[in-house]
């Protein structure tokens, strides 16, 4: 025997809905609208559980992104200094040699040369940033110090 009742034979009330008016749709019972709203609940939290797994599924795939990123700057970074390295050296040693060649073929004091003048060139480029860092300390103290200055002449008015 069927569990469900045959609803043809009874009212509409009895049925689980209630007629509105003549010729409009007749509305579900209270009973009938809670039970549709439990499965309605239901529905948008497995949606709602649904866009939780696919945004951090995004996240997960940004992160990996980044990371690969990151290594591969890495990469990229270490050979520039490499290559950049390296031309120096060339550029070092060509340098050398043809002061060595200059001097009457004595390498060393073409070598020693070079190496004084890029330990010179060191120096003047070290004092030179020095100066400009102190002038620039020495500048915002002054900045600060007339600033403080007006700000009490303004207040003793």
């Amino acid at each position: 025997m069927n569990a469900e009742p045959n609803n043809e034979h009874m009212p509409a009330e009895a049925a689980g809905l209630h007629a509105h008016s003549a010729g409009s749709r007749p509305e579900p019972s209270p009973v009938a609208a809670f039970s549709d709203l439990g499965t309605g609940m239901a529905e948008a939290g497995q949606h709602a559980a649904d866009f939780v797994h696919a945004t951090i599924a995004v996240l997960r795939f940004q992160i990996r992104r980044l990371v690969l990123a990151a290594i591969l700057g890495v990469i990229a970074f270490t050979a520039i200094v490499v290559l950049l390295g390296k031309v120096v050296v060339l550029f070092v040693s060509g340098m050398a040699g043809g002061l060595g060649e200059l001097l009457g073929d004595r390498a060393w004091l073409g070598n020693l040369l070079t190496a004084v003048l890029i330990l010179a060139a060191a120096a003047l480029a070290v004092r030179i940033a020095a100066m400009r860092l102190y002038a620039a300390w020495l500048q915002q103290s002054v900045q600060g110090y007339e600033h403080r200055k007006s700000r009490r002449h303004r207040r003793s008015r």
